[in-house]
């Protein structure tokens, strides 16, 4: 929550200098997106890799002593992000900037949210219980060598996930936001 906020306070403190400036905001970016031909195919792969280099990196931060920070400033980031790109987007565009805001993530937070609360409460709690154990309190040391196989699935569920997130992201939010940016 104080990303967010952080995010909106910023948008409108620096951020109006930007909004006509090239970017996804940009009128000549989301006139042009309306009509592109989109390559599929490598949309899907580079999707893919950008949102797996994110969870692999945090997945390994967890079992170092960073991995509660990364968590926190993960979290940070991603609702900063997010207050960013919400208030330019309703700054330049009103009610339209919603609308492209939320077409923007849907369908694929629907799958990307609950994933990312469970994996980053896994992540958080691996790191947890390796290096601050004895803060926790009522938790449960487990030796180490029982952490690996559930914290292993818990990386081949999150890109599970991933994978169909990534699916709608390329194929159905792609043709959503068509739709909507023909309104613009």
């Amino acid at each position: 929550m104080a990303g967010l906020i952080g995010g909106v306070l910023f948008a409108n403190l620096f951020g109006k200098n930007y909004l006509n400036q090239t970017g996804i905001l940009s009128d000549y970016f989301l006139s042009k997106y309306k009509y592109m031909e989109i390559d599929y195919g490598n949309l899907f792969f580079y999707i893919l890799g950008k949102r797996s280099m994110g969870i692999l990196f945090l997945w390994i931060m967890g079992v170092t002593v960073l991995g509660c920070p990364a968590v926190w400033l993960y979290l940070v980031w991603y609702g900063f992000s997010a207050g960013m790109i919400l208030s330019m987007s309703v700054m330049k565009f009103g009610v339209k900037g919603l609308m492209l805001c939320v077409g923007g993530i849907l369908p694929q937070y629907v799958v990307y949210v609950p994933l990312l609360i469970f994996f980053l409460v896994k992540v958080h709690g691996m790191s947890a219980q390796l290096y601050y154990g004895k803060y926790l309190s009522g938790s449960s040391y487990q030796p180490k060598k029982q952490l690996i196989v559930p914290y292993v699935l818990v990386l081949v569920m999150t890109m599970g996930g991933i994978l169909a997130g990534t699916f709608l992201e390329t194929y159905v939010n792609t043709g959503f936001l068509k739709l909507i940016l023909k309104n613009f």
